[in-house]
């Protein structure tokens, strides 16, 4: 395992961290709301066992990496700087939740090359108000909120959800799971996995509240039209029982997609669903498998 920090033309840094085989297939992990480039860690040794190079960034003001307006091509454009800085030819673009348009963008940078593009209970544009209505009370309050008043949401994540989340991620964690499908809470009941879960957490809030707040801010917004034109295939994978990103999401998205592909799975969750896209999807993607009713 590599840490790093590229720094990149305008003086901003971006935390990288990487596993598996130096010379293996790239694979490049954008993580999700409220995550970080350890995100991932449970994948290393799924990365050695399927020769995968797994590269994963912190996103604009999550962990280490340095904060930036709340714009997904922003984030792309760091991806796309990290991909030219380690010499990366072709990779798979994995996007999680909240990295799901930031990973499109990516994508559609004809320098980047991508091969595919693999999304893991992703969003979809939330300014739509048919599709903002099917995530919970709770969630459309905080996004509502955050939109009305930035300020205080930005207080109450750089101050206390922030010391709280570096000193009991764990607690932070198991308060989050209330919200979380049965399949996802069966799945962190492994110690291991609910660990690096938590270490992840605790990491996004390294350097404060930042990264949080415009993900939050960027929700809402209308998305950039370049992600309507992606030709890259995209594969999205989502869980019917997800109860933090609704399957209607991932339904709207392949919808408005040039060239993409839903797999619906009836029993997984939100959680389950991301960590079974480097275990399960990209390999079955190399192997020409594109079924199954599994992730974990």
């Amino acid at each position: 395992m590599l840490e790093r920090r590229v720094v990149l033309s305008n003086g901003r840094k971006i935390a990288v961290r990487e596993s598996g085989p130096a010379n293996g297939r790239p694979v490049f992990y954008l993580h999700g709301f409220l995550g970080s480039r350890l995100e991932c860690v449970p994948a290393d040794p799924l990365a050695a066992e399927f020769g995968l190079r797994l590269i994963s960034i912190d996103r604009p003001g999550f962990g280490l990496s340095s904060s930036a307006p709340p714009d997904p091509a922003i984030d792309a454009a760091d991806a796309a700087a990290v991909c030219s800085e380690l010499g990366l030819l072709q990779p798979i673009i994995v996007g999680v939740s909240g990295g799901s348009a930031p990973a499109l963008l990516m994508a559609a940078n004809p320098a980047v090359g991508a091969q595919v593009v693999i999304l893991a209970c992703p969003l979809c544009p939330l300014d739509d108000p048919a599709v903002l209505a099917q995530f919970s009370t709770v969630a459309q309050l905080v996004l509502n909120g955050t939109t009305l008043t930035p300020r205080t949401a930005g207080f109450l994540l750089d101050g206390p959800l922030r010391q709280f989340a570096k000193r009991y991620p764990q607690a932070l964690l198991r308060i989050l799971c209330t919200r979380f499908a049965h399949a996802d809470q069966e799945a962190l009941r492994s110690g291991e996995w609910s660990q690096a879960i938590a270490s992840s957490l605790a990491e996004s809030f390294a350097a404060g509240g930042h990264g949080a707040l415009r993900d939050l801010l960027t929700y809402t917004q209308r998305w950039d039209e370049r992600l309507w034109k992606v030709q890259t295939p995209v594969l999205i994978w989502h869980g019917r029982q997800d109860t933090v990103v609704p399957i209607q999401c991932a339904r709207a998205l392949a919808r408005r997609l040039a060239n993409g592909q839903l797999h619906e799975y009836e029993n997984e969750g939100h959680l389950r669903c991301a960590r079974g896209v480097v275990a399960r999807r990209v390999p079955d993607w190399q192997d020409g498998r594109m079924s199954g009713q599994h992730l974990a």
